[in-house]
């Protein structure tokens, strides 16, 4: 399972200014699914940091802009309140090897 939402594309909610950098060569330090309807928009997320794991379930409704694109106003902020918890809770940053993502019951750290 943390395979699977640490992989999935859909980055622009509680992710959106988490990971600015290429993550391919480390892979990513969060796992997440987003969920939507007309007012709503949603994300959980695992986030691998250098404290730990944090796991984050943020949910709004009765947006205005319902848009269906990345740039809308609910989606944006998710992803500034994902930044900042993972700023106060994490000021050292993320760590993708806080988390075992492959399911192998060795975390690398």
């Amino acid at each position: 399972m943390l395979h699977m939402l640490r992989n999935q594309q859909d980055r622009n909610s509680l992710p959106r200014y988490l990971e600015t950098l290429d993550t391919s060569e480390h892979g990513s330090s969060v796992g997440n699914k987003t969920g939507a309807l007309n007012a709503v928009r949603n994300d959980v997320a695992v986030i691998a940091t250098k404290t730990g794991p944090v796991v984050i379930a943020a949910f709004t409704q009765e947006n205005k802009d319902q848009r269906w694109t990345g740039d809308n106003e609910a989606e944006e902020t998710l992803g500034k309140l994902g930044k900042a918890i993972v700023d106060r809770w994490s000021p050292a940053g993320l760590d993708p090897s806080a988390i075992d993502w492959e399911g192998t019951g060795k975390q690398t750290k």
